[in-house]
């Protein structure tokens, strides 16, 4: 700064003597510097990676390589694939619309966030599903917003639809991934191409905003349980082996806490009237204790969400659906006790094994959740925690 000063009195003919100068050459030399600095420009975070997370064990590794290296095509088919998987139709190689619902929360979740990331928001089901609402599309099918929307996306022109065989680089938000590759089949024949097309697709969109992101179970996860009870019950022992993980132990320990909850203690099992002696408080301490022990991944409320995702319906259809989904049935028979998974590897929902509390489930006794939902019991005992992570 001295040196350029001296330079500047020296070009200006500037008096050292001179204070008035000198301050006025200072004044404009500060405002010089002043404008020459430019702010740094701000620095963003990466955003995180998806993360990988299914309910079904599917791998969704090749889906984001193929996303991440843009190789649209084949990450739409690989999109077909992988929802196949998380039904759990892969060998049939297609679904009823009414069995996209198999497909957990959880895996559509990871599949559209996936498309989402790597398409800098341009793709995805979300994606469609805003242009789609932005249009005024409803569970309705109206067929001028339909050709509205498909027309939007690029996937018809003029009312036709494209040869959509070619992913270009510049194609429309919302173009992927395409309804014709969606791996679903109408419960019918009596559908138009639109009207397919269309079914496809919003069954899709009505799972997914049924499948809105459920914050963390903080609640639950980041407090102590209370141990409470209206029987006397003593929780402690069922606290002590789920924070070990010794969960067949915990889980034959949920058995006796519940029989003595119901005021049955000294059986080896439930009659299904012994379900309405369970006080909700009880049922909500034994709840909320497999839910925080297990990370969020075991426990009645768990179970529950599950049942509503499969169809919510007091019927042993929905019963054999979510016996698959949680694992208590497999190749079209329940498994036997001994054959459950008793660690953290099992399927979400796995446990508590309710399904083994009264000597199994049929058509006939309509099945342990069954009996909770229609008696009011999970419904009620879920209340609280719906409105906290469920």
């Amino acid at each position: 700064m001295e040196l350029a000063e001296q330079l500047w009195t020296r070009v200006l003919a500037v008096s050292p003597a001179d204070p008035k100068a000198l301050k006025a050459l200072r004044r404009v030399w500060s405002k010089g510097q002043s404008e020459t600095k430019k702010p740094a420009p701000p620095t963003s975070s990466p955003e995180p990676e998806v993360e990988l997370r299914s309910e079904v064990g599917v791998d969704y590794t090749r889906l984001r390589n193929l996303l991440a290296a843009g190789k649209w095509k084949e990450a739409d088919k690989e999109t077909a694939s992988v929802m196949l998987k998380a039904s759990g139709f892969e060998g049939r190689g297609y679904l009823d619309i009414s069995e996209i619902k198999r497909i957990s929360c959880t895996d559509l979740r990871t599949i559209n966030q996936l498309w989402v990331k790597y398409s800098d928001g341009h793709f995805g089901f979300s994606v469609q599903q805003g242009i789609y609402e932005s249009l005024g599309g409803t569970e309705i099918y109206n067929p001028i917003i339909w050709k509205d929307f498909s027309e939007r996306v690029g996937w018809s022109l003029e009312g036709r639809w494209r040869n959509n065989s070619t992913f270009p680089s510049n194609a429309f938000a919302g173009y992927l991934p395409l309804v014709e590759t969606l791996p679903i089949m109408p419960d019918g024949n009596n559908f138009s191409w639109d009207d397919l097309n269309w079914f496809k697709i919003y069954n899709v969109f009505s799972h997914l905003a049924n499948c809105k992101e459920k914050p963390e179970s903080s609640f639950v996860l980041n407090t102590e349980v209370e141990l409470r009870s209206e029987k006397g019950v003593d929780y402690t022992r069922l606290r002590e082996l789920l924070a070990a993980g010794q969960w067949k132990q915990a889980d034959k320990e949920t058995v006796t806490v519940l029989l003595k909850a119901a005021g049955s203690e000294g059986r080896d099992n439930f009659d299904l009237e012994d379900m309405d002696k369970i006080p909700c408080t009880d049922l909500r301490t034994i709840d909320q204790l497999w839910v925080k022990y297990s990370s969020g991944r075991f426990g009645f409320s768990v179970q529950k969400c599950i049942w509503k995702e499969v169809g919510g319906k007091v019927d042993y259809e929905t019963e054999k659906r979510l016996g698959e989904r949680v694992g208590w049935r497999k190749s079209g028979s329940w498994l036997d006790y001994s054959d459950l998974t008793f660690s953290t590897q099992a399927p979400v929902g796995h446990l508590p094994g309710m399904r083994y509390l009264a000597g199994g489930w049929s058509a006939q006794t309509e099945g342990m959740v069954s009996r909770y939902l229609k008696q009011g019991y999970l419904m009620e005992g879920v209340y609280l925690l719906s409105r906290t992570y469920l």
